[in-house]
């Protein structure tokens, strides 16, 4: 499957007539002619560090989760998915890396008791 990133000002056709698929990676929006993605592809795309972590924005009361490289990711399903990476640490629990990498690129993070 090959992925390729598309100019958000494309008249949103995909591969032969198709509709493309837009995310949202650390803020960019992003569009890939493809409906499934791995995790792999998606940092990939987004011209990421590949060795970073990759997580899905939960929706409404739903959990951030956590996207492995080879874990698929149907954009069919919801619209318009929204995505964040962060760095490999070696401290720390995962969800203070988490949280203190989206503080640094400049994420609102709220605390909820």
């Amino acid at each position: 499957m090959s992925v390729k990133a598309q100019d958000k000002a494309s008249n949103g056709e995909g591969k032969a007539g198709g509709k493309n698929f837009k995310i949202v990676v650390d803020g960019r929006e992003l569009e890939s002619a493809e409906s499934r993605l791995t995790g792999l592809q998606i940092k990939t795309l987004a011209g990421v560090n590949t060795s970073f972590g990759l997580y899905l924005e939960g929706r409404g009361h739903d959990s951030d989760r956590p996207i492995g490289d080879g874990d698929i990711v149907d954009l069919e399903s919801h619209g318009k998915e929204r995505f964040y990476t962060a760095p490999p640490a070696t401290y720390g629990s995962g969800a203070q890396r988490v949280r203190q990498a989206r503080i640094a690129r400049g994420v609102t993070v709220s605390r909820t008791a």
